[in-house]
């Protein structure tokens, strides 16, 4: 009753409630209500819904990005890296790998930017190190394929390596050539050696270069060799030394062709010098032997004509 001196008792309004026994009927709590006249006690808000103020006669579902237990008076948000996509949830997703939630109180994820990464309930997204490259919503960024690379961190598509640099199977950066080898297009997986009769004489570069006449090299040479004396190398681009021939010399290393003995001298193959032909003997220009004098003749002294 709600005055002294009644012959009825009245029911508590919805939103109040009273136990037996004497007393006024009261206000169901915050985080309680009571949905109809009469109630005997008040109900606990249930999980995924709230009571904000004292004397409620509903409960509220959480608005989405919100979640809460039994009895609340409000809702909690959910944190940074977990979501509730509905109202009246009664807890928070984690974000999925790919994905993030950069603030509290979020009702959705959010798929990573291509060039980005993340596991399970991130609230950010990673930049990919370089060499390696990811397309939007990726869990972990992939490996450059050989020949290809990214020269910053967060990279959506990968590179060709320019003319001269490498790169094999796996993360990481381009690398120069070292001398000796090069790479004559971009895109390389691995570099050449340069061929025989060539040389690279600097790391990176996108060509080699033949010897020069009077020199030779191997395959993957940094540079050439001069062909010693008695020998030679007519051309460019040799791979081996030519021996001077018989009646010739080569006087120096790193010629480029041979020159015939002068008259009165005489040279075997592969010749630095000439030598003067004997006492009694003589020959003409370009002789591999000399020639004794005819009956009647000589030569008084070494290497005459």
């Amino acid at each position: 009753t709600t005055e002294e001196g009644q012959s009825a008792c009245e029911n508590c309004p919805a939103g109040r409630a009273k136990g037996d026994g004497s007393g006024e009927c009261a206000d169901c709590r915050a985080g309680t209500f009571s949905n109809e006249d009469g109630a005997a006690q008040c109900l606990n808000a249930a999980a995924g819904s709230f009571v904000e103020s004292a004397g409620a006669s509903e409960e509220t579902p959480c608005p989405a990005g919100r979640i809460s237990g039994a009895g609340a008076a409000m809702c909690t948000e959910c944190p940074a890296g977990t979501f509730a996509s509905s109202t009246g949830e009664t807890s928070c997703a984690n974000a999925d790998a790919g994905n993030f939630v950069g603030q509290s109180g979020q009702s959705e994820q959010l798929p990573c930017d291509a060039g980005t990464f993340s596991g399970g309930a991130s609230s950010e997204c990673s930049n990919c190190p370089t060499g390696t490259f990811s397309d939007s919503g990726e869990a972990t960024c992939q490996s450059c394929p050989a020949g290809q690379t990214t020269t910053e961190e967060g990279q959506s598509a990968c590179e060709n390596c320019p003319a001269g640099r490498a790169k094999g199977d796996g993360s990481g950066e381009c690398a120069d050539c070292r001398a000796g080898t090069f790479s004559n297009e971009d895109g390389a997986a691995q570099c050449l050696n340069a061929a025989a009769g060539s040389f690279v004489e600097s790391a990176g570069a996108s060509e080699e270069t033949p010897c020069p006449a009077g020199r030779i090299s191997g395959a993957g040479a940094a540079m050439c060799t001069e062909c010693p004396a008695g020998t030679f190398a007519s051309s460019t681009g040799e791979t081996s030394c030519a021996n001077a021939d018989a009646g010739n010399f080569v006087g120096q290393s790193g010629q480029s062709e041979q020159l015939p003995c002068d008259a009165g001298t005489f040279s075997g193959g592969a010749s630095s010098e000439c030598s003067n032909c004997p006492t009694g003997t003589f020959s003409d220009s370009g002789e591999a032997t000399c020639q004794s004098c005819p009956a009647g003749q000589t030569t008084t002294e070494e290497g005459q004509s």
